[in-house]
Parts: C-alpha cells; sequence; structure tokens
C-alpha cells in the first residue's frame, strides 16, 4: 500500500514540473513621451549707474526707462553717464541668439532739429553699449560712441548685433552703457532719446 501511494506522488510531481516548463511567456513596452517648448526668460532687471536713475524697470515683453543727466546743469557739457543692467538668472534652454539693436544709433533730440545759428554744439550724443551673456566678457553691441556737432547729427542710424549660442545657457544678461564725456563742447538743449532692445532666441 506504501508503494502504491508513493508511485502516485512522483507521478503528480512530474506533472506539474513538465506543465512549467511549457508555460508562455509574454512581454510588453509602454513608451513614455513628452515635449518641452522652445523658451526663454528674461528676469527684470537690477540697474546700478553714474548720472542715472530708474522709475521702471522690466523683463519680458515690457520697457524700462532709464533717465539720463546728460550734460552739467552749469556748463552744459557732457557728464560721463554710465549704467549696467543685469538680468539675473535669465535663460534660453535651446539654441538660440541674443540680439541688442540702438533704434536711432545714437541720442537725438526728440524734436529731431535742435538748432544751433552759431558756433559748435553737440547734436547728437554718442554713448557704447555692450552685453555680456556667454562667458565672463562683454561682447560690443551698437557703438556710436563720438558725439558730434554736425547737422547730420539728428539723422537715425539703426545698429543691430547678434550672437549665436549654440546651446541652451542660464546666466545673468547684463548690458552696459558708457557715454564719453571727454568732448568739452556744450550740447544743444532738448529732451535726447535712444531705444535699445534686447531679444533672446529671434535675430533682430
Amino acid at each position: 500500500m506504501k508503494r502504491i501511494i508513493f508511485a502516485a506522488t512522483s507521478i503528480a510531481a512530474l506533472t506539474i514540473a513538465g506543465s512549467a516548463l511549457a508555460a508562455s511567456s509574454q512581454t510588453t513596452t509602454t513608451l513614455m513621451q513628452g515635449n518641452v517648448p522652445d523658451t526663454c526668460v528674461l528676469n527684470t532687471p537690477t540697474f546700478a549707474a553714474l548720472y542715472a536713475s530708474s522709475p521702471a524697470l522690466v523683463g519680458n515683453g515690457g520697457q524700462s526707462t532709464i533717465l539720463l543727466t546728460l550734460a552739467d546743469s552749469t556748463t552744459a557739457k557732457l557728464n560721463g553717464v554710465s549704467f549696467e543692467l543685469t538680468y539675473a538668472d535669465s535663460y534660453c534652454n535651446y539654441a538660440h541668439s541674443v540680439g541688442i539693436q540702438a533704434t536711432n544709433g545714437g541720442l537725438i533730440a526728440s524734436d529731431n532739429d535742435p538748432v544751433a545759428t552759431s558756433g559748435a554744439f553737440i547734436r547728437r550724443i554718442g554713448y557704447d553699449a555692450d552685453i555680456k551673456w556667454m562667458g565672463p566678457a562683454f561682447a560690443q553691441g551698437p557703438n556710436p560712441a563720438h558725439s558730434t556737432t554736425l547737422d547730420s547729427g539728428d539723422a537715425t542710424q539703426a545698429a543691430a548685433f547678434n550672437f549665436p549660442v549654440t546651446g541652451a545657457n542660464r546666466a545673468d544678461l547684463v548690458i552696459r552703457v558708457t557715454i564719453d564725456s571727454s568732448n568739452t563742447t556744450p550740447v544743444v538743449s532738448g529732451t535726447y532719446t535712444e531705444y535699445l532692445t534686447v531679444r533672446m532666441a529671434a535675430t533682430l
């Protein structure tokens, strides 16, 4: 009786083992996919200056206002104006271009006709605008550096500079503007304006 029980048990074990070896295996793969858009962020800047103030500072899509004390109130001769705008922790997450454009190519009187009936007066105020984005060094942007007394001084001369970047970049973007006061010719009275546009991504 014991042998029969033993034999029956052995047959059952072999049957279970054979069933396990014959089982099929199934595999499935799940693809996870999403997109991250091309994005650039230009944060609200901080401001440091000499002979300048900043009543309004904005970042993406806005217009900052910088008020310049262009000339000495006693002599009407140029001041050594300088300022920096630092757009801290700005970035583009893809290969892009950073550009800076001057609309007038110099500070020009808003009436476009600062008249001097006789004698020499500055009619167009030059400046130097530089930009820093990749690395520690500044790159030269619009540079109508020399102020002029010529009648043509009120003519606009737009200028744009673009700097390609081969990949994503995250850093402080800095704009530095200086006015050379070595020209001691007095300046014709008036309100002088210029527009500097900075753009990340598209070419100006």
